[in-house]
């Protein structure tokens, strides 16, 4: 902000609203200076300031309107149950956006199947791709799985744990991602069935915990 006003930082320190972190800085420019606050609530970063004479907005009227911001619960996300095909079930918090990609299948690998649903009380999108495999396509369970382990996490990321699991009688592998870039934390499955391999997957910021509605999309999915 100070680059964008053409201005310099007076002072800044550390704050905390409810728990989570922020700043507290003021910053002058040419003929007027800003005090304000920015908070960060998982992804979301919020901003509030006043601007104006420097003793005037370092009063108790300004001092009074940073102080009396507050956060409001998220409303409850109430999650849906979604079937496709009569194949699978899972529960989404919101509709599901459906696409289907058939044109790496005439290259003789695979075509898959996306599904896309986003909770828009955290803003943390949730996402199921179907990846079929023809039968003359083979690749071991333990080199698949380190390959797509490789995959997630590249450009320095860091993995946070790996294990086995079972959801709905199928054996599979879930991994924990920390992206380097990003502030943010990645969950992945990986169900092989048949022909298919089902990857459940989403990114969530670093700062929040496994939610409710995340346990809910990984395991209540089940195959009809």
């Amino acid at each position: 902000m100070a680059a964008a006003r053409k201005g310099k930082v007076d002072t800044i320190a550390d704050i905390e609203i409810a728990g989570f972190p922020g700043k507290e800085y003021m910053l002058n420019s040419e003929g007027f200076s800003i005090r304000g606050r920015v908070v960060m609530r998982g992804s979301r970063p919020y901003t509030y300031f006043v601007i104006g004479d420097k003793k005037k907005i370092s009063g108790e009227s300004s001092t009074n309107f940073l102080e009396s911001f507050r956060f409001m619960d998220y409303d409850t996300t109430t999650l849906q149950t979604f079937r496709y095909n009569d194949d699978l079930v899972i529960n989404v918090p919101s509709e599901v956006s459906v696409k289907v990609d058939s044109s790496s299948y005439y290259y003789l690998l695979s075509f898959d199947q996306s599904f896309y649903s986003q909770d828009k009380n955290s803003g943390t999108s949730y996402s199921l791709t179907i990846t079929y495999y023809p039968e003359y396509y083979y690749n071991s369970e333990s080199d698949f799985f380190k390959e797509v382990t490789d995959i997630h996490t590249e450009n320095g990321d860091s993995l946070l744990s790996s294990k086995n699991i079972t959801i709905d009688g199928i054996k599979g592998l879930e991994l924990v991602v920390e992206k380097r870039k990003t502030n943010s934390n990645v969950k992945v499955v990986l169900l092989p069935s048949g022909q298919n391999v089902y990857q459940l997957y989403t990114q969530y910021p670093r700062i929040e915990k496994e939610s409710r509605v995340q346990k809910e999309f990984f395991f209540f999915f089940s195959l009809v």
